[in-house]
């Protein structure tokens, strides 16, 4: 499985490449410099088969209409919460419009946490690998603790990698993961840690 992040702090989204399926996690905030990072990493818009977003915010939902111009052959998971003028635009794009509400197995080793938060809802997405559970988040608003737990508690499996935005991240955070026996995080979009432009991770 392949990691690469396409877009980072302002904004945020993630290349997903697995033996099931190849998958594109949130689109950041604008589909031109989307399109142009895919460009100058040579990944292929048309390679990607769906599409999945964590929440409606608009810096992880800005560049998803410019990228199903380019490929509107994908599935586009979505939150049942999400504005319905949103998911009718998605429908009205010509690709594959699938609300998530519950925990839901996507293909293969792929899964939805389903819907977490209250004020924020968003998703997260759960790859089950050899090495343990790898989990990328979009911005972590219902807490990045409580989406590790669900996570695990999902799959009774241990979390080899979280990676993702955490939004409030501090070291009572950090040693809660840990207890959590959360191997290794990467903090990116949100957290206050740097950039991870065109970084890849293969586990």
């Amino acid at each position: 499985m392949k990691l690469v992040i396409l877009y980072d702090n302002g904004g945020f989204s993630c290349f997903v490449k697995t033996d099931a399926e190849t998958l594109l996690f949130d689109t950041g905030c604008d589909g031109k410099k989307l399109l142009s990072n895919m460009e100058f990493l040579n990944l292929m818009p048309e390679d990607v088969d769906a599409i999945f977003i964590s929440h409606a915010h608009f810096d992880h939902t800005g560049g998803l209409f410019d990228f199903i111009e380019r490929n509107p052959n994908v599935r586009v998971y979505v939150l049942k919460s999400f504005p319905s003028a949103f998911k009718t635009k998605i429908k009205e794009s010509g690709a594959d419009l699938i609300e998530v509400e519950k925990p839901v197995k996507l293909n293969k080793n792929l899964y939805s946490t389903g819907e977490l938060g209250a004020r924020i809802k968003e998703q997260s997405l759960i790859i089950d690998t050899p090495k343990g559970l790898v989990i990328l988040t979009g911005c972590s608003h219902p807490g990045v603790v409580t989406i590790a737990k669900k996570a695990i508690e999902l799959h009774n499996k241990q979390i080899y990698l979280l990676i993702g935005g955490f939004h409030i991240f501090n070291n009572t955070i950090a040693n809660e993961l840990k207890l959590l026996g959360v191997k290794n995080i990467i903090p990116c979009h949100c957290s206050g840690m740097g950039h991870h432009f065109g970084e890849t991770f293969e586990i």
